[in-house]
């Protein structure tokens, strides 16, 4: 027993401890925010080597002590574990070197080491199966989000995951991507902004459309009457307007009864008489102030180069440049407490247009996969980045931005 002590439990660890865990919320929102721009289409999810340990070193650290190093390579993921063994002295550590192999659309476990011992298959197994039986509950929440799962690939120092989500899917993202954000006061904060909404909407019944400037008008006055914490008003309200857009009810994401009998009248939302341009505008802000504009802006760039195939509308800047205006919006609206104050007094009254996107007529729409590759040579190329500079200096000086400066 001392003996094979010694060979399942080492005097270092073989991952070093991390002083410092990012918060998990954030990656969890990226995701559940990538995937819900889909909706019901086919998408492409991938998760990085990073992303992973972020994750997974959250949960180890706080139910382990310990820390986890993720490699993927061709079909393979190789995955390294060390948490302190439970005595306090003198120091011991386990070490668990595992791969995970890809066996046509399924994984399966290939190796598994303990300290210096390679542990048998029926070993692995019964290993395996008390980790989930002990740690179950943090992973069976997603697990019935398998099927969802159409193929998958590891190769680059990442997962490639194809899916195609059923409404019950759906369900399941809003209300586990989002619960760590709706807590506290925060659920009374959109509970508020809500109904603040469905008041607007529904005064507005006899009407097909309604101008986005309109919608701000309104919740940015009612952000303003509520005072408290501007920054998280403003995040609320512009999250409430993102879940009217697609649809959502901001009970089910909080998980309160919801009441079937309550009417919400549906309202084209437009922005420069366009409706795309409102969706472009919406959905950066909203993933701006729940993300950072980073996923914003690739999940922009993702659709225009979509459009720009067979299937699609073509690629366009005009539409990038309302994607970066709402990106530019939604981090501005929740960047200090000072801009939180300024947007609100500016948005509580009647305001243009103008004052929170550029004029776009001279940007090229429209363009196939082939005009585009030919003209610009792809994303972040010069040609690219010239004109992605020239819409940012002009989101830059717009009134909005300017005054606060």
């Amino acid at each position: 027993m001392v003996i094979l002590g010694e060979i399942l439990v080492d005097a270092s660890p073989l991952v070093p401890n991390i002083e410092y865990l990012p918060e998990v919320g954030s990656l969890n929102t990226n995701k559940f925010n990538e995937i819900l721009y889909q909706r019901s289409k086919p998408g492409l999810l991938t998760i990085s080597e990073a992303e992973l340990e972020q994750v997974f070193n959250n949960f180890i650290d706080k139910a382990l002590d310990g820390a986890l190093n993720v490699d993927i390579v061709d079909g393979r993921i190789n995955i390294e574990v060390s948490a302190k063994f439970p005595v306090k002295k003198p120091d011991l550590y386990i070490n668990i070197q595992a791969s995970i192999i890809k066996q046509d659309n399924s994984l399966a476990l290939g190796t598994l080491k303990v300290g210096g011992l390679i542990l048998p298959d029926w070993l692995s197994r019964k290993a395996i199966k008390y980790f989930f039986r002990k740690n179950g509950d943090y992973f069976t929440k997603y697990s019935t989000m398998l099927d969802a799962v159409q193929s998958f690939d590891l190769a680059n120092n990442q997962i490639s995951i194809v899916y195609r989500l059923k409404p019950e899917h759906l369900e399941q993202l809003i209300i586990r991507g989002s619960n760590f954000q709706v807590t506290g006061e925060n659920r009374e904060r959109l509970l508020a902004h809500s109904n603040n909404l469905l008041a607007l909407v529904n005064e507005s019944a006899d009407l097909s459309d309604i101008a986005l400037t309109d919608i701000f008008v309104s919740i940015f006055k009612f952000a303003e009457f509520r005072g408290g914490n501007s920054v998280e008003e403003n995040r609320a309200a512009l999250l409430i307007i993102l879940f009217y857009l697609l649809d959502l009810r901001v009970e089910k994401i909080l998980q309160e009864p919801v009441d079937s009998d309550t009417t919400i009248a549906r309202h084209k939302i437009l922005l420069a008489g366009r409706e795309d341009y409102a969706k472009h505008f919406l959905v950066s802000a909203g993933l701006a102030v729940s993300s950072g504009g980073g996923i914003s802006e690739l999940l922009g760039v993702f659709k225009e180069l979509d459009d720009s195939l067979s299937g699609g509308t073509g690629f366009s800047f005009a539409d990038i440049s309302v994607d970066r205006a709402g990106i530019k919006f939604g981090e501005f609206s929740v960047s200090s407490a000072e801009n939180a104050i300024i947007l609100q007094n500016h948005l509580s009254k009647s305001f243009s247009e103008s004052m929170i996107i550029v004029g776009s007529e001279d940007l090229p729409e429209n363009m196939s996969e082939e005009k585009f590759l030919n003209q610009y040579g792809g994303v972040d190329e010069p040609a690219y980045n010239k004109v992605v500079e020239e819409i940012d200096a002009r989101i830059e000086r717009l009134p909005m931005y300017t005054y606060s400066n």
